[in-house]
């Protein structure tokens, strides 16, 4: 038996998969939301003038065409 990381009930584990975390489809959803949002607020951080040099690149190609 092993305890979900996210609604924290006892599961059993896939025997195919015993490094298995989280209960079912929609707890690793969730899990893989947090850790999406939590990451792309880091990148952002560390890249914080990505989107401005992305979109003046994206409007000077689109005012070549």
């Amino acid at each position: 038996m092993r305890t979900c990381s996210i609604c924290k009930k006892q599961f059993i584990p896939d025997k195919f998969h015993t490094h298995q975390k989280y209960c079912g489809v929609q707890c690793r959803q969730v899990a893989r939301h947090k850790y999406k949002k939590a990451y792309n607020r880091v990148w952002h951080k560390l890249h914080p003038d990505y989107l401005k040099s992305y979109r003046s690149k994206k409007n000077k190609i689109s005012k070549k065409h």
